[in-house]
């Protein structure tokens, strides 16, 4: 599943995205994850039904980076460690952080999840 804030700037990179996934995707249109709070973004993926055991978010920092940060307190390897650090300096438009978590989405927490990958499609990676 996708959710997607409804600012034209998401809706432009939702859209090729879209066609990239290799399957049809549903898409949540939600005009709450615009300038969310971390928090906010949270109980936003709480009402992600539990049988989604993927979900992009598709929002605008500072709060998806400041989300990533909170969420991911460890990294898979000590490698990505320095991926987390650099997170909130180094989230520009396009990036991506992928975040693997244990279980449902209803009670993830700060610290619930694990750093599994970060890159800027459009220039460097990490």
């Amino acid at each position: 599943m996708a959710i997607c804030s409804t600012v034209r700037r998401a809706l432009e990179t939702w859209a090729p995205a879209a066609g990239q996934l290799g399957a049809v995707v549903p898409v949540r249109f939600d005009e709450r994850v615009y300038a969310a709070e971390p928090e906010d973004l949270l109980e936003v993926m709480s009402e992600v039904p539990d049988e989604g055991r993927t979900l992009l978010l598709v929002d605008h920092n500072p709060g998806l980076a400041d989300l990533a940060v909170r969420l991911a307190r460890e990294a898979v390897d000590g490698a990505d460690a320095k991926a987390i650090e650099c997170l909130p300096e180094q989230f520009p438009t396009s990036a991506i952080a992928v975040l693997a978590c244990p279980g449902p989405w209803q009670p993830l927490a700060p610290g619930s999840a694990r750093l599994t990958d970060f890159a800027v499609p459009r220039g460097a990676a990490r």
